[in-house]
C-alpha cells in the first residue's frame, strides 16, 4: 500500500557535478567516515562487545567467536550501512529499510487511533520478532485487537497486545513531575536524565553513580509519590555537543554540514546544520520564510549569527530566529534564517553522507525500539541505533544553573568505533532510512530528530547514548514544514 503523504522530489546527479566523491553527499574529494567493514586486528574488546549486544537485539547469532571472525573478515557488509557486523544473507533477512517502511505507514492510522485509547500503554517495535509492532493496553478488549486488525497496513511485519502495569498518560504525567517530588524530599540526589520505557511500563531515571545507593533508599517512596513503577540507572552526566569536508559544502547546504557562530572560521563556538524548512508567513519570526533547524543551546550565548564557509557575504548564511531552548517546557531546538541572497542556491532537503538521489516526507516522531540514523557533522559520520526512549529529559550543561530539556534517545550501534565524542554534533540530523522507493525510483528519508547531547561510554571505542530533540514537535510551533513546502 502507497503512502498518502506529501513527497517533495528533488534529484541530482552527483557524480557528474563532484566527480571524486567517496559516498553520495560528500563534498569534492573528501571520503565521509562510516564504520569500515573490516575491522582492525585484533578486534578491540569493546568493540566485540558493541556488536555483539548489537546482534543480539535482533536476534542474530552472537557467539564472541563468530562475531569476532566477522569483524575480522571479508563478509560483513553490515557495519558499513548499519554500525553493526551482518553477513549479506543476513542483511536481506533482517532488511532494515523494510521495517522502516513499516514504521512509517504505521503513522497515518494505526499509531494514532491506539494512542487515543484510555488503555493505551505504550508502543514499541521488537526487533527480535521481524521488526513487529507491540501495543501495551491495560485491558486487552477484543474490540479493540479487531480494531487494530483491521487498520494494519498492507505488507504488516505483524503485531501483538501485551498488557501494561499503568496507562501511558500516567508515565507521561509521573515523567513531568518527577523531578520536582525528588526536589521536594530535599534530598540531594538530581536526577541526570529521565526515560519514558513503554515496554516495560516505566520511568528510567540516570543518577550519578555516586548518588546510586542513596537513590535507591530514596526509590520506594519516589515511587509511591509518582504511582508508577521507577528504576535507576548509574550513569555520569553527559554533555551538549556544540563545540571533514564539512567544512565548505554548499551549493546547496545539507544536512549534517558544520555552521559556526560568530565569524567563519574560528572554530571557537561551532555546530551542525539539521533539516531545511519553511515557515509561513502567519508563523512568528518568519522572515524570511527559508529557515532551517539546528540545536538550541548552540545559540544560548554570543553572536546569533551563523557562517559557512564559502557561502554568503563574508561567509554568513543566516541569524537565529527563535529557539525552545528557554521555554518552560524546554526542547533543545531552534530556527536559523537563511538570508534571501543565501537561499536560492542553497537551500536543499539532501543529506550529507547519504544518497543523493533522494526525497524527504514531512517530519515524524521516534517509536521505542525502532532503527534510526543520524549524519554527524564534526565527527564526519553516518551512523545508527535504536530508539531506547521516545519520551526522555536530560541536564544540558550547557546552561547555568542546568536545564532540564525534553526529547527521546538512541542508543547507538558502537561496532564501527564511529562515534566521538567531538563537540560540534549539535544539531546534526536524526533521520529514518526507508530504503529504495520504486514508485518515486529514489531513496526516501524521514526527518525526525535533531541531535542535542551525548554520553559516551566505555572509553574511544564505546557506545553512545544520544539524546535527541523531535523535529514534528518543534515544526508544529508555527505551523512550519519540512522544505520545500
Amino acid at each position: 500500500m502507497r503512502l498518502d503523504r506529501r513527497r517533495r522530489v528533488i534529484t541530482l546527479v552527483v557524480a557528474a557535478v563532484l566527480g571524486l566523491t567517496t559516498i553520495p553527499g560528500a563534498a569534492p574529494g573528501q571520503a565521509d567516515v562510516r564504520a569500515a567493514g573490516t575491522a582492525a586486528q585484533p578486534v578491540h574488546p569493546l568493540v566485540l562487545e558493541a556488536a555483539i549486544q548489537a546482534r543480539e537485539s535482533f536476534g542474530l547469532a552472537s557467539d564472541p567467536a563468530l562475531v569476532e571472525s566477522l569483524l575480522s573478515g571479508s563478509a560483513d557488509v553490515g557495519s558499513a550501512e548499519w554500525g553493526f557486523p551482518t553477513t549479506a544473507d543476513e542483511a536481506q533477512e533482517l532488511d532494515l529499510h523494510g521495517r522502516a517502511r513499516f514504521v512509517q505507514d504505521l503513522e497515518p492510522t494505526v499509531l494514532p487511533f491506539v494512542r487515543a485509547l484510555p488503555t493505551f500503554g505504550g508502543v514499541w517495535i521488537d526487533q527480535r520478532e521481524g521488526g513487529s509492532l507491540v501495543v501495551m493496553l491495560t485491558r486487552l478488549e477484543s474490540d479493540v485487537i479487531a480494531a487494530i486488525d483491521g487498520l494494519m497496513p498492507e505488507g504488516s511485519l505483524g503485531w501483538r497486545a501485551e498488557l501494561a502495569q499503568v496507562e501511558h498518560a500516567k508515565l507521561l504525567d509521573a515523567f513531568d513531575r518527577i523531578r520536582v517530588v525528588w526536589l521536594a524530599m530535599q534530598s540531594a540526589t538530581v536526577p541526570t536524565a529521565v526515560s519514558v520505557d513503554e515496554r516495560h511500563s516505566r520511568l528510567v531515571v540516570d543518577v550519578t553513580p555516586e548518588r546510586f545507593e542513596a537513590a535507591q533508599g530514596e526509590l520506594t517512596s519516589i515511587e509511591q509519590e509518582l504511582g508508577v513503577p521507577v528504576a535507576l540507572s548509574a550513569r555520569q552526566l553527559g554533555q551538549d555537543l556544540a563545540c571533514t569536508g564539512r567544512r565548505a559544502c554548499h551549493d546547496p547546504l545539507k544536512a549534517g554540514v558544520q555552521i559556526d557562530k560568530g565569524y567563519w572560521g574560528t572554530g571557537t563556538y561551532r555546530c551542525s546544520m539539521g533539516f531545511h524548512i519553511w515557515v509561513p508567513d502567519t508563523s512568528p519570526n518568519s522572515n524570511p520564510n527559508t529557515q532551517f533547524l539546528t540545536a538550541g543551546h548552540c545559540g544560548y550565548a554570543g553572536s546569533n549569527d551563523w557562517h559557512h564557509g564559502g557561502v554568503g557575504t563574508d561567509d554568513q548564511i543566516g541569524r537565529e530566529k527563535a529557539t525552545l531552548f528557554d521555554d518552560s517546557y524546554a526542547r533543545d531546538i531552534m530556527r536559523v534564517s537563511v538570508m534571501g541572497g543565501v537561499a536560492g542556491d542553497e537551500m536543499s532537503i539532501f543529506i550529507y553522507g547519504e544518497d543523493s538521489e533522494m526525497y524527504l516526507t514531512g517530519a515524524s516522531n521516534p517509536v521505542q525500539g525502532e532503527v534510526l540514523c543520524m549524519s554527524l557533522g564534526v565527527s564526519n559520520y553516518v551512523g545508527c541505533g535504536q530508539v531506547a526512549s521516545a519520551d526522555q529529559s536530560w541536564l544540558s550543561e550547557t546552561s547555568i544553573p542546568h536545564r532540564t530539556v525534553h526529547g527521546a534517545s538512541i542508543d547507538t550501534f558502537g561496532a564501527g568505533g564511529g562515534f566521538t565524542s567531538i563537540g560540534g554534533d549539535s544539531g546534526s540530523p536524526i533521520y529514518r532510512r526507508l530504503g529504495w522507493d520504486p514508485w518515486e525510483g529514489l531513496y526516501g528519508y524521514v526527518p525526525v530528530g535533531i541531535l542535542d547531547h551525548e554520553r559516551y561510554l566505555d572509553g574511544s571505542y564505546g557506545g553512545h547514548d544520544i539524546y535527541f530533540a523531535k523535529v514534528k514537535k518543534a515544526l508544529s510551533i508555527g505551523d512550519a514544514e519540512i522544505y520545500p513546502p
